[in-house]
């Protein structure tokens, strides 16, 4: 088996096995959220959404392996590869290699499964960049929310202590 064949095997049991992984962890959380009364609005609907966001990448990961699967299933890399190599050939007898209709239906092919992929993974990027901007702004919220009920404990506290002081406590 050739090193490519290796590396993009592992690519792909490690993209099902993340994705298998986290999203049971997003269905564990979806169920337990269903038990949690107590919790905010704004936090429910934050992890909420979290969890959906995350179900998404896991569904993005996974076709990204299926369309990996699908490149090596088909034999686009090895045919590929015979092509480039019949190419270079040319090239270095001088010849300009001229595509038959079938080369060029691979070529289209192979150029829009590629492209294909790269969108897979790029929406994958643009959802987790997602993510980590809702983390951002809940703990920008949590933060400010902190820093005023901090603050109101202060005040409390300097009020409590000028009556105390004027010898009305």
């Amino acid at each position: 088996m050739e090193p490519q064949h290796v590396f993009v095997s592992l690519i792909i049991v490690v993209l099902l096995g993340l994705a298998g992984y986290y999203a049971w962890q997003q269905v564990q959380t979806l169920r337990l959220l269903r038990l949690q009364e107590n919790l905010p609005p704004e936090d429910r609907s934050y992890m909420r959404n979290q969890a959906w966001r995350r179900l998404a990448c896991c569904a993005l990961m996974v076709l990204l392996a299926i369309l990996l699967i699908g490149t090596f299933v088909l034999g686009l890399e090895a045919q590929a590869e015979r092509l480039g190599a019949q190419v270079a050939e040319d090239r270095a007898h001088g010849q300009e290699m001229k595509l038959n209709a079938e080369q060029k239906r691979f070529v289209n092919l192979y150029t829009y499964c590629w492209i294909t992929i790269l969108l897979v993974l790029l929406s994958l990027l643009g959802l987790a960049a997602s993510d980590l901007w809702a983390i951002h702004r809940f703990g920008l919220r949590h933060h400010r929310q902190i820093q005023a009920d901090r603050r109101a404990m202060l005040e409390r506290q300097v009020a409590r202590m000028r009556t105390e002081r004027n010898g009305h406590g």
